[in-house]
């Protein structure tokens, strides 16, 4: 059973009736959308929810072998792996898309071709996706690969939603744009149960800024998603991509560590201190600027080194000064062991 009967088995239409509905749903949206999201918007319009629909499938990862055909399973993206393009054999030029896919049994290779790859764009991590008339091939490493052809079909069944807590702000860092200009990126971490997802936002606004605020609850609505081996990260060029709440802000507790208890390699530090004489400034062999301070808490003293314009930030900074950086790592060097204030640190002097 697939989406389209599911909704002919809950609101008792007739195929005929329901290919006229997905017509009449696309000329009034001036045939902006396709045959599925005109679908999923006459679900709606009938109350049924989607993501309550489960197809009546045995077949599961483990199950499949090399040279399978007409292979119909249901699965959850993993990862997108891009689209690539390549000249086929008369010369035309062809496209392949990869991703990972997953169901509790194992793992594989989604491969998709041509002008199906676009079908890749609204795919996200977490997304779960029922495959149909697919093929399977043995990759070159071994790995077992299931492929959309021209036959086959990808539904998406769920969509993975991104919304939760604004577990911490970093400030914005600017950039030059290709035409010269200045731009700016903000970065902010999104928490979801014991899930914490990067997001960066490009050329936000002032009144986006004044939003996005820890503790504020944040719903995701598009933006580009990339899966790394256990992180995500969004990145958002439209802030009307962002909806954001103040109606119940939670309170985000602020722990700080103490610098004796620092170790090397490790993240994420929020440490608190006094400015144990005034900054250095240095550049590198090849330009890079840097200032370094010694910070003290209680009877504890730690060098921590500023890199690129967060060095600009210590100029008028003298002994004797309180700081609080957010968002730093320890490390090794030369000199011992050393606390680094990368680029997206939050600093707040006094």
């Amino acid at each position: 059973m697939d989406i389209s009967d599911y909704l002919i088995k809950i609101t008792g239409k007739s195929e005929k009736e329901l290919k006229e509905l997905i017509e009449e749903k696309k000329k009034s949206l001036g045939y902006l959308v396709d045959d599925e999201i005109a679908l999923r918007l006459i679900a709606k319009d009938y109350g049924v929810i989607i993501s309550e629909y489960k197809p009546d499938i045995e077949v599961k990862i483990e199950d499949l072998v090399p040279m399978m055909k007409n292979v119909t399973l249901v699965v959850t993206v993993d990862r997108v792996l891009g689209i690539k393009e390549f000249i086929k054999k008369d010369n035309n030029k062809g496209k392949v898309g990869k991703a990972i896919i997953r169901d509790e049994t194992g793992s594989a290779f989604l491969v998709v071709w041509d002008d199906k790859t676009e079908f890749l764009h609204k795919l996200k991590p977490g997304t779960e996706i029922l495959i149909k008339q697919a093929y399977t091939r043995e990759g070159f490493d071994g790995s077992l690969e299931i492929h959309i052809g021209d036959k086959g079909e990808i539904q998406i069944i769920n969509e993975r939603k991104y919304k939760g807590i604004v577990w911490k702000v970093y400030d914005p860092i600017k950039y030059k744009k290709k035409d010269g200009s200045e731009g700016k990126i903000m970065h902010f971490i999104l928490k979801e149960g014991g899930n914490y997802t990067k997001v960066f936002v490009w050329n936000p606004t002032d009144e986006l800024l004044g939003k996005i605020i820890e503790g504020s609850y944040v719903e995701i609505l598009g933006g580009r998603i990339k899966s790394f081996d256990k992180d995500i990260e969004i990145y958002i060029d439209n802030e009307n991509d962002i909806i954001v709440s103040h109606e119940k802000i939670s309170p985000i507790p602020l722990n700080k560590n103490k610098l004796k208890d620092v170790k090397p390699n490790m993240e994420n530090l929020i440490i608190e201190g006094i400015v144990d004489g005034d900054p250095i400034f240095g550049e590198t062999q090849t330009g890079k600027k840097f200032a370094k301070i010694l910070l003290r808490d209680e009877d504890f003293v730690l060098p921590i080194i500023f890199w690129g314009e967060k060095s600009e930030i210590l100029k008028n900074i003298k002994k004797g000064t309180k700081i609080l950086i957010d968002g730093c790592y320890s490390k090794i060097r030369d000199n011992g062991l050393e606390i680094i204030v990368s680029r997206w640190s939050k600093i707040r002097i006094g």
